[in-house]
């Protein structure tokens, strides 16, 4: 009845069955890894380290950004439209997030008809406080007041609070 021959046999199948079965498994985990770019596209598909991760993609979207528009040319482009009365190109200058709650503000200003005011209390002249890869801040004139800017993924610095 029992036969070595056909042990052994059957032992072999299931072995072969084994690798068979783990080598696609571990291929298809590679080709996963890979698909979503944290591992080597060529064999043995070996997952990246922090590193290489690092330099394969920037954590911060901003870090390379090339300016286009500096601080100091956004601030007197929105004094410009401020003495233009132009609402909605201030506004364009503003950060998109805090656009709304200053649209508000400059229209209750433009039907009270004080946008020359705003515009006649915002000196010419800013000084800068700090300045980073993706935040400014700067003083206007001579006062306490900060003006911060953002860059956007143009390089645009846009008004984030004034």
């Amino acid at each position: 009845m029992f036969n070595k021959k056909n042990f052994l046999v059957t032992i072999i199948i299931i072995v072969a069955v084994l690798l068979v079965g783990g080598g696609v498994t571990w291929y298809k985990n590679c080709q996963e890894y890979v698909k979503r770019g944290l591992a080597k596209n060529t064999f043995p598909y070996t997952k990246y380290n922090q590193d290489e991760l690092n330099s394969l993609y920037s954590q911060y979207p901003l870090e390379n950004v090339a300016t286009t528009q500096t601080p100091e040319q956004t601030y007197q482009k929105f004094r410009e439209y401020l003495k233009n009365q132009d609402i909605d190109g201030a506004l364009s200058l503003i950060f998109e997030r805090y656009r709304a709650e200053y649209k508000k503000a400059f229209e209750k200003a433009k039907n009270e008809g004080k946008v020359l005011e705003l515009y006649k209390a915002l000196p010419e002249t800013l000084q800068k406080v700090s300045c980073y890869d993706t935040i400014c801040t700067y003083k206007i004139g001579n006062k306490d007041v900060e003006v911060e800017f953002v860059k956007n993924l143009q390089g645009v610095w846009l008004i984030e609070s004034i």
